[in-house]
């Protein structure tokens, strides 16, 4: 098995192939007082020296039983595995799928890049998180949504 860190700092991607190396790019990054942030350890384990997760795909992050029901949301780039990527490709309209957020949202507060969602395929349309979901599990940004039609029914 081979452990791949990979890590976010000042908009950068670096990649250490052993836990040393990762403890040398954290250190080298937080003496220059740059947040360094871990996507997710554990999650780029790689067998075969490939990545499990290295597709992007664009999804919605939905906010209102409307929106989830018609596919609509904040669109947000995820990082999924081969077969997610193939059912986006292929138009898939069921079955359980997951992504890891690679952005920040704007809709949801704390909901920021590394954290792995639920996806529903939604056919030539994007794939949604479902909203139940969300909100059980995040607090919805309000002041996002001042003076929108959609405030009162958030």
């Amino acid at each position: 098995m081979f452990y791949h860190f990979d890590y976010v700092s000042g908009g950068n991607a670096y990649i250490a192939k052993t836990e040393e190396e990762r403890d040398r790019i954290i250190k080298r990054h937080e003496e220059k007082g740059e947040a360094v942030t871990l996507i997710r350890e554990g999650f780029y384990i790689i067998d075969d020296y490939k990545k499990k997760f290295r597709n992007l795909i664009k999804g919605n992050l939905t906010y209102t039983k409307e929106s989830y029901e018609y596919g609509a949301g904040e669109g947000v780039w995820f990082i999924v595995d081969d077969e997610t990527k193939a059912a986006y490709g292929a138009d898939e309209t069921s079955g359980n799928y997951e992504g890891v957020l690679a952005n920040d949202s704007f809709y949801y507060i704390g909901l920021n890049h590394g954290v792995i969602l639920p996806l529903e395929m939604r056919g030539d349309r994007r794939p949604v998180v479902p909203v139940e979901w969300l909100k059980e599990h995040y607090e919805i940004n309000k002041e996002f949504f001042k003076g929108t039609p959609e405030y009162d029914n958030l």
